[in-house]
C-alpha cells in the first residue's frame, strides 16, 4: 500500500490565504496557505516536495459512515500528485508521519461543488499532466472543537516549477 497524503477540503478552505503575485493575464504563481490560528494543535510533521501533477479525479468514499458517500466530506474530485522528490521531512515525535509516495488535494465535493480557497482552485486548474510544483504542508493534530481532536494538515505551498528550478532545488 503507498502512502498518500490527503488535504482535507476544511483544512483548505478555512486555513488559506491569496494568491501569490496573480496577474490579469497570468496563471497564478504560486497557492501560499497559512497555519491554524490554533493554540491547541501540535505539529508532528514538516512536508515539503517537488511532485508531478497526475490529474484530477473523482474519488468515492470507502462507506464508514451513515453520512457516506454523498455528505461524509470524504467524496468528491481530488488533484492528484505523484512525490518525486523529497526536499524536506521532519518527524517531530512518535505519532509523526513518514515520507508519502503522493498527494491529493480535494477541489470539490461528491455533488462536484467546488470546495476550498478559489485561490487554490485556480492554481490547480491551471496546471497541466506533467507539470511540476513544489508542495509544503503539515501534519498537525489537536483539539479543533471542545472534547474533539483530530488530524489537520494545512496546505502552505503550491507553486508551478520549470526544470531548471527543480534541479536546483534538488541540489
Amino acid at each position: 500500500m503507498t502512502a498518500t497524503a490527503l488535504c482535507a477540503i476544511l483544512t483548505v478552505d478555512a486555513m488559506a490565504a491569496k494568491d501569490a503575485k496573480q496577474t490579469d493575464n497570468q496563471s497564478p504563481k504560486a497557492y501560499v496557505g497559512k497555519m491554524p490560528d490554533n493554540d491547541k494543535l501540535k505539529v508532528l510533521t514538516e512536508h515539503k516536495v517537488i511532485a508531478t501533477f497526475q490529474e484530477v479525479k473523482f474519488r468515492r468514499c470507502v462507506g464508514l459512515t451513515g453520512r457516506c458517500p454523498d455528505r461524509c466530506g470524504s467524496s468528491g474530485e481530488f488533484a492528484n500528485f505523484k512525490i518525486t522528490d523529497y526536499l524536506h521531512h521532519k518527524k517531530l515525535g512518535k505519532y509523526g508521519e513518514d515520507k508519502y509516495e503522493s498527494y491529493l488535494a480535494q477541489i470539490s465535493d461528491f455533488h462536484r461543488k467546488p470546495q476550498g480557497d478559489p485561490a487554490l482552485l485556480a492554481h490547480i486548474e491551471s496546471l497541466e499532466k506533467g507539470d511540476q510544483v513544489v508542495i509544503e504542508w503539515k501534519h498537525l493534530y489537536g483539539e479543533l472543537r471542545t472534547g474533539g481532536s483530530s488530524p489537520v494538515r494545512p496546505l502552505l505551498l503550491l507553486k508551478k516549477i520549470d526544470q531548471a528550478e527543480a534541479k536546483k532545488l534538488r541540489d
